[in-house]
């Protein structure tokens, strides 16, 4: 199986962060862990190389995963619905929520957090807390939503602790 895992990895945000440790911890799986899995993650920084890469590796892949929003995960979501391809869509926030709570209208990132989350096969939220703010408020969705708990790396927390 192949898996294309369409988040950022060359920022610091706050789902980019959360993508860089989960790549770091796929990354050391053995062979045999993987168990015949092969990862693809995006790779260019150049915005039309990105777009290019992202339609490749999603006609490739078996599965999509996306984590954050990302404006190059809209042309890969219609593609892979379009394939028939199983998505998923690791939500770490709410675009609406946070906007309206910073007083920062953000209708790019509306717009695509919106698309994902209709045309995803799976919406995880990373807690089981933030799950059932999705499903109280995004209740057209709750069949489909779960939850994928955000780890601790207990190594960076354990640097803080020496």
């Amino acid at each position: 199986m192949k898996v294309f895992f369409s988040g950022e990895l060359n920022i610091s945000a706050g789902p980019a962060n959360v993508n860089k440790l989960l790549k770091r911890e796929l990354d050391k799986l053995s062979e045999e862990e993987l168990d015949g899995k092969k990862i693809y993650y995006i790779k260019n920084k150049n915005i039309i190389l990105k777009q290019l890469e992202v339609i490749w590796k999603t006609l490739i892949s078996d599965v999509i995963i996306y984590s954050g929003t990302l404006h190059v995960n809209i042309l890969s979501i219609k593609l892979a619905r379009f394939l028939r391809k199983k998505n998923l869509y690791i939500m770490h926030g709410c675009v609406k929520y946070e906007s309206q709570f910073n007083g920062e209208p953000n209708p790019n990132g509306l717009k695509i957090e919106e698309t994902q989350m209709k045309k995803a096969d799976l919406i995880c939220g990373v807690s089981e807390v933030f799950m059932n703010w999705i499903k109280d408020n995004y209740p057209q969705y709750r069949s489909k939503v779960d939850c994928l708990t955000n780890g601790i790396d207990w190594d960076i927390f354990n640097d803080y602790q020496k």
